[in-house]
């Protein structure tokens, strides 16, 4: 993957880009780059539900109130209030054990991408490709 490509990923739309695993160390550096709030979430290879969401919490610094299920997870990710008014990128490598649950993860992070679309700010996901459902 080159640098023109995660560039014009970061100034676009919001959306997802899935990375092959060892093209992830480019994407983590790019957006600071840019002047994007990195936030990065490493799952341990095939992540559990729990797993998933606790990692998510520590890497968004989830306020005390989240629930630690999906539900919460989207509540929180289309709050934000915590964290800096600037555009974000969520950069996570690892898998998931559970394919639901992955597509479970991914159209939440595709509803917090239009979330924040509608409103104006910026929220992309470089993601690992190993959590693409669309994978072979």
């Amino acid at each position: 993957m080159s640098p023109d490509t995660v560039e014009r990923f970061l100034h676009g739309d919001n959306g997802i880009l899935f990375v092959a695993p060892a093209d992830m160390t480019l994407p983590a550096r790019r957006p600071a780059e840019s002047g994007h709030l990195v936030i990065h979430a490493s799952l341990t290879p095939q992540a559990s539900k729990a797993g998933i969401l606790e990692e998510l919490s520590r890497a968004f610094d989830m306020p005390r109130w989240f629930g630690h299920n999906w539900d919460a997870l989207e509540d929180c990710l289309t709050d934000l209030d915590w964290l800096p008014d600037q555009p974000i990128v969520l950069v996570m490598t690892g898998s998931i054990a559970v394919a639901e649950q992955t597509h479970v993860l991914i159209d939440i992070i595709r509803e917090t991408c239009a979330h924040w679309q509608a409103l104006g700010r910026g929220f992309h996901a470089l993601l690992d490709a190993r959590l693409d459902p669309e994978r072979d």
